[in-house]
């Protein structure tokens, strides 16, 4: 007859044993074959949880091969994949590829911010980094703010701008480029006079941009210009014809000697960082009713302006350069190294984001 044993537990007590037995020893024995049962189904269920979580990963990392595999999928490897372990392992250049993937997807934002940390802490462990360069950095959160500004908000802002911007003669210009273009913050600063070759050109009525390269923030150093954009491939695009004057009126203002010179200059002659950027915006915003507006919003402003013209949302990712697919109304342009070259052009639709009193703005520019 079987019967249940006993087994002292670490207090000293006897304590009855689920293990079930003809004798002690028999009862003992059964006790731990269960235990053991119990603790594998633990380790399957824990090396399961761990294959689903890799392949997690490894969907976030690698663009799948696969012809039903969304072509504009965001995936860590395709967006930092081609960058050096230094360049990527900033704080700063961190924080703004997440913010960036966020006004997208916040998930994708998160699942990425995962994986960083991890990638990090190895590496911080294996003694590359004396702190992990994601310590800082936040996990990415829906800010609220991404929105577009209306006409009334945009005339509101540069009559502010204009009236309160001093020694940051760069904001207007910039402002207005971003409104023109949809063009990320760090890409507008990264533009030079030679990504604008039509400028030079009275017969030109909208000039093209390159848009291939990014400002990034230097650790304890100079900003620098880095030939990639943050997400997806260099493009051409056409400005409307009010921003083509803008920057023409701008480029007579400060009388570039050199082509390769940015666009947007400091007051000591510098690249501007981001983060200089954002305190001048910041500065000029200050106890107003537009202290809410950010770089970004000017972007959310073309994606919603061009999808509303076209009726395509399409001709907004082809604007702002989310996929050369998704290029909708195009032209042909032949770069100085003699290739053909697919140009955006959204300048009819961008014409109509023209700002009030643009006159009044060029005066300002060109004092």
């Amino acid at each position: 007859m079987a019967f249940s044993g006993r087994h002292r537990a670490f207090n000293g007590a006897y304590r009855r044993t689920s293990g079930i037995g003809a004798t002690s020893k028999e009862c003992l024995a059964d006790f731990e074959r269960n235990f053991e049962q119990n603790r594998s189904k633990g380790s399957e269920r824990t090396r399961k949880i761990r294959k689903q979580t890799y392949r997690k990963y490894v969907r976030a990392i690698y663009k799948p091969d696969s012809p039903r595999a969304n072509p504009n999928a965001i995936k860590l490897g395709l967006e930092l994949g081609h960058l050096a372990i230094g360049e990527v392992g900033r704080p700063s250049y961190l924080y703004d590829h997440l913010e960036d993937i966020a006004e997208l997807s916040v998930a994708t934002a998160n699942i990425h911010h995962i994986i960083l940390n991890e990638v990090f802490r190895i590496l911080t462990l294996g003694g590359l980094f004396d702190v992990s360069p994601t310590t800082p950095v936040p996990e990415p959160v829906i800010e609220g703010n991404a929105r577009a500004l209306e006409q009334v908000e945009l005339d509101g802002f540069f009559d502010l701008l204009m009236v309160r911007q001093k020694r940051t003669r760069y904001l207007l210009p910039l402002c207005l480029t971003l409104l023109g273009t949809g063009a990320r913050k760090s890409e507008a600063l990264a533009i030079l006079w030679s990504d604008l070759p039509d400028l030079d050109d009275p017969t030109a009525s909208t000039a093209l941009l390159h848009v291939h390269a990014t400002v990034i923030a230097g650790s304890g150093g100079p900003s620098f210009r880095q030939l990639a954009r943050k997400r997806g491939p260099a493009y051409y695009l056409t400005l409307p014809e009010w921003l083509t004057t803008v920057l023409r009126v701008w480029k007579a203002r400060v009388c570039p000697t050199d082509p390769d010179t940015p666009v947007f200059l400091s007051q000591r002659g510098g690249m501007i960082a981001p983060g200089t950027a954002d305190t001048a915006l910041s500065t000029a915003t200050a106890d107003s009713p537009f202290e809410w507006v950010l770089f970004g919003n000017f972007r959310d402003t073309v994606a919603t302006h061009v999808a509303g013209v076209t009726g395509d949302s399409r001709c907004a990712s082809a604007q702002l350069g989310h996929s050369e697919d998704s290029t909708v109304a195009t032209r042909h342009y032949i770069d100085s190294r003699g290739y053909v070259q697919r140009v955006v052009d959204y300048s009819g639709p961008l014409s109509s984001l023209q700002p009030a009193k643009t006159g009044t703005k060029l005066e300002f520019l060109a004092a």
